[in-house]
């Protein structure tokens, strides 16, 4: 997109629909990240790893109406929490947002019910998790790790998997494992919390499995993720030879 091409309104509007769509992804980092960005396309996705579901916009497919208007392409999946179909096409900036923050809101709510019989503690033990472990730097919702954390994440993910390998009787211990490799497919993409929310879940479902497993993969994850200020700690359990 060559700007200088571009009305000047219209340049105005598509910067503060740019601004205000990456403030309000802020308010959804529980449910939702950053899958893929451009300069001019942007994509986000549900943070459960089992889901399809996204929101998709492309500034460089927009223009600018006679009535002052500028219109973006969007796809969305789900159009809403009962219809569950894409919708796509051209929407003004204006009421755009409004969309996607109803369609957070929608991730939102798939995510907080929990039908099953089998782990109904799991999104509390994330939360609990993510409340010990979030971040409080100032740029902690809206910057992602330094070069150096991302490569202690890469690894210790690395290292994560191969624990997760070892444990092959553990049951649905492959949806860890996904959760895991898109964790360090992705992480770079994301914000500093929403690499400590993607490790709540990881954990928050290792806990479900049983303690043997919770601890091997916390004493992995000790030896260099939560030595180098990555989360806060293991801060609501204490010190680790708790385990032992």
């Amino acid at each position: 997109m060559n700007k200088k091409e571009l009305p000047l309104a219209h340049l105005r509007k598509l910067k503060k629909f740019v601004d205000d769509l990456l403030l309000l992804h802020q308010n959804f980092q529980d449910s939702i990240y950053i899958s893929s960005k451009t300069d001019s396309t942007i994509e986000f996705r549900d943070l459960e790893s089992n889901s399809n579901y996204k929101f998709f916009v492309d500034i460089n497919r927009s223009s600018f109406t006679p009535r002052q208007l500028s219109l973006v392409y969007f796809e969305m999946f789900p159009a809403s929490g009962n219809d569950l179909k894409q919708k796509d096409g051209n929407m003004d900036t204006e009421n755009l947002i409004k969309v996607f923050e109803g369609w957070g809101r929608t991730i939102r709510a798939f995510n907080e019910i929990n039908v099953s019989f089998k782990d109904p503690f799991i999104a509390r033990y994330e939360q609990e998790f993510y409340d010990s472990w979030k971040l409080v730097d100032e740029d902690a919702d809206n910057s992602p790790f330094d070069l150096k954390r991302q490569l202690i994440i890469d690894k210790t993910i690395t290292s994560l998997i191969k624990v997760v390998d070892e444990f092959t009787e553990v049951e649905d211990v492959e949806e860890i494992k996904k959760d895991l490799t898109t964790l360090k497919e992705k992480h770079t993409s994301m914000t500093k919390n929403e690499v400590v929310r993607r490790l709540s879940k990881v954990f928050a479902k290792a806990r479900s499995k049983g303690w043997d497993f919770l601890s091997r993969l916390y004493s992995e994850a000790e030896k260099y993720l939560f030595k180098s200020a990555i989360t806060r700690g293991w801060d609501m359990l204490g010190d680790f030879d708790m385990f032992n």
